[in-house]
């Protein structure tokens, strides 16, 4: 890892996500929440930012078990805050704002739907993937030339 990286705004958001996801796989996890908090700390430390994702994503599916606490949403805002904090890929802040964004809306949408019946909280998760999905669909043409900006 490159010395000057550390003092990126996306090393400065890696450590405010591990600052959040850690606490999270302990508390609700024990031990084995522990063990899975010094793997993502450790891979933070040592490879890329996104094997930390990987370890904590795991992490969190490992230790919760259903009816999901409200702290896992805290956890998983943690765990994209690792999925974006890659020194290497400097983002703009519109990419941050869209993120946000993004994971506020469903984040919303989690909620709205977390007292209704099952069908409402598919309809949401479908129509989300959907729309994401399609975002990808037109970046890659805006990408590839297909399409003009």
């Amino acid at each position: 890892m490159n010395p000057r990286n550390w003092l990126s705004p996306q090393r400065g958001l890696g450590v405010l996500a591990l600052l959040v996801v850690v606490p999270t796989l302990v508390a609700i996890g024990g031990l084995p929440g522990g063990v899975f908090a010094a793997a993502v700390v450790i891979a933070w430390l040592t490879a890329p930012p996104v094997f930390a994702f990987v370890f904590a994503q795991a992490g969190l599916a490992a230790v919760t078990n259903p009816p999901y606490p409200p702290i896992v949403l805290v956890g998983e805002l943690g765990v994209l805050a690792l999925a974006i904090s890659d020194p290497r890929l400097p983002l703009q802040a519109r990419t941050y704002g869209i993120a946000v964004g993004g994971v506020a809306a469903l984040a919303g949408a989690v909620w709205l739907t977390h007292t209704t019946a099952l069908w409402g909280a598919a309809l949401v998760s479908l129509a989300g993937t959907g729309m994401a999905l399609y975002g990808v669909h037109r970046y890659e043409l805006l990408t590839t030339g297909q399409l003009s900006g």
